[in-house]
């Protein structure tokens, strides 16, 4: 929990881009329509409003989105359409997930060049600091599923082990003299 604290808006909007959320079958706006949010001034902001939208989302308009998305990093591999790609990459509903190449999308976009980019380097940068912290307790928590199973094992044969015990042990009998 003490990781959560100090965290702002923006942990927020990355939480509810990576959580699982439903697949409501409202009409979605058309993959491009979500890249242009209207109130959205500088490129940082347009992603966190995307990465917002693209959770509301249906699967094939998510597969859809992908492919605008892979087309402009092909003809454009800038910093923005880095993030744009790795946002995509990194939703954990996706079907085409691929949490490596999203974490090098975001290291390449960290590491971006130019003055204009600072915004989404930084951006890069955090999510890429989320990424890790995100991995880290992934791993941490695989790591406490093992030890429950191991010492649910163990008990398991402590029971086993009593019970055949109690099986073998017969009523002592005492004989009188």
């Amino acid at each position: 929990m003490e990781f959560w604290r100090g965290h702002a808006f923006i942990m927020g909007m990355v939480l509810l881009l990576s959580a699982c959320a439903s697949t409501r079958s409202a009409t979605p706006p058309p993959p491009r329509a979500i890249l242009e949010p209207a109130a959205a001034d500088n490129p940082s902001e347009r992603l966190m409003i995307y990465g917002e939208r693209l959770r509301w989302l249906a699967p094939s308009s998510l597969d859809a989105e992908r492919a605008a998305a892979e087309e402009d990093y092909r003809r454009d591999p800038s910093a923005f359409n880095r993030l744009r790609l790795a946002l995509l990459l990194a939703l954990r509903r996706a079907p085409f997930r691929d949490d490596m190449r999203a974490r090098d999308l975001l290291s390449q976009a960290a590491t971006e060049r130019g003055s204009s980019n600072q915004p989404l380097r930084s951006f890069a940068m955090w999510l890429l600091q989320d990424f890790d912290d995100r991995w880290a307790a992934e791993r941490a928590l695989d790591e406490e599923r093992r030890q429950r199973l191991t010492l649910q094992k163990k008990l398991d044969q402590l029971k086993a082990v009593e019970e055949d015990m109690d099986r073998r042990a017969s009523p002592s009998v005492v004989t009188p003299r």
